[in-house]
């Protein structure tokens, strides 16, 4: 009893490390990174030009920033921009179709 407790500990512990020490710094710091494109106008230039390519996909602007923050960061990083999408009222279809797109990237980067 007590090597189950001991584990279940130590999983406990890991999983608090990995949150405070990874995930947490990895999405402060795209966060920070797509808020001073944002104040720059740099986001939404890139948006209206990415827009009519991705519409077919039904993405908008945001999801391409998803997709390389995926294929570039990590499985936590898409997180920063999808609350992003959130706070701008983007429409729930077009969040819906960028996490399907993060976690078919997620799925495909793992695999492939």
């Amino acid at each position: 009893m007590n090597i189950l407790i001991d584990i279940i500990l130590q999983a406990g512990r890991a999983a608090v490390e990995l949150a405070l020490f990874i995930l947490l710094p990895v999405m402060v710091v795209m966060l920070s990174l797509m808020r001073l494109l944002e104040a720059r106008g740099i986001l939404d230039r890139v948006v209206v030009v990415l827009a009519p390519l991705l519409k077919p996909f039904g993405l908008n602007g945001l999801g391409v920033f998803a997709a390389l923050q995926i294929s570039f960061v990590s499985f936590a990083a898409p997180m920063a921009t999808l609350s992003m999408m959130d706070q701008r009222g983007t429409s729930d279809r077009h969040i819906a179709a960028t996490l399907a797109m993060v976690c078919g990237g997620h799925v495909f980067w793992t695999v492939g």
